[in-house]
């Protein structure tokens, strides 16, 4: 209800919160499994392909590793960014 709160009142709210997605994400992504034969107490592999595809095309998973890998680096007390490249 909080985020609901805070969001733009455009379209249908969600039926899913988006960390239930996000973990359906990651256990693909660390299992192998196909998204069909996701656990039925998992939201709908539909539901959950929609939001990563979406993601993936607008970049966020590409963001949030740079985002990681800079926060690591500064935790070792090193440049944000690498000097090499």
């Amino acid at each position: 209800m909080e985020r609901r709160r805070h969001a733009l009142n455009a379209g249908r709210p969600s039926e899913h919160d988006l960390r239930e997605i996000m973990n359906v994400i990651l256990f693909v992504d660390r299992t192998g499994v196909q998204r069909r034969y996701l656990p039925h107490d998992f939201p709908p592999w539909e539901t959950c392909y929609g939001y990563f595809a979406k993601w993936q095309k607008h970049g966020v998973f590409a963001r949030f590793t740079g985002f990681l890998r800079r926060l690591l680096r500064q935790q070792e007390v090193k440049r944000a960014e690498p000097s090499a490249r």
